[in-house]
């Protein structure tokens, strides 16, 4: 399998992630880590047909803090095929101070 993983957000509470290319690739991991104590937050995962698409881009998973002393993670495997864009956007900003580290795992299944 080959793979490669990209840091959409590491540093921030709102905003939306560069777009990053899925031509080629069969399944994305998303993953989310939220810092501890997080009491805010909704992260969207979104599609388009191009980067930099003006229209209105297809939501393929939402996820909500999870408010935890320890921190807590989040993010699923989703089978994909197309030709499309993807990025990250906060829908609701994360707690002030509060920087969840959201990445991307674009994967080539059956090639290593």
């Amino acid at each position: 399998m080959l793979s490669d993983t990209q840091t959409l957000f590491s540093t921030v509470v709102t905003g939306t992630s560069s777009d990053w290319p899925l031509h080629t690739f069969d399944r994305i991991a998303t993953s989310i880590a939220w810092a501890a104590d997080t009491a805010a937050g909704v992260i969207v995962y979104e599609v388009a047909p191009s980067s930099g698409y003006s229209g209105t881009w297809k939501t393929i998973a939402t996820y909500t803090a999870i408010n935890d002393a320890a921190g807590a993670f989040d993010g699923e495997s989703l089978d994909w095929a197309g030709d499309v864009w993807i990025r990250a956007r906060f829908t609701t900003n994360a707690t002030a101070g509060k920087f969840p580290t959201v990445k991307i795992t674009r994967q080539k299944i059956g090639l290593g």
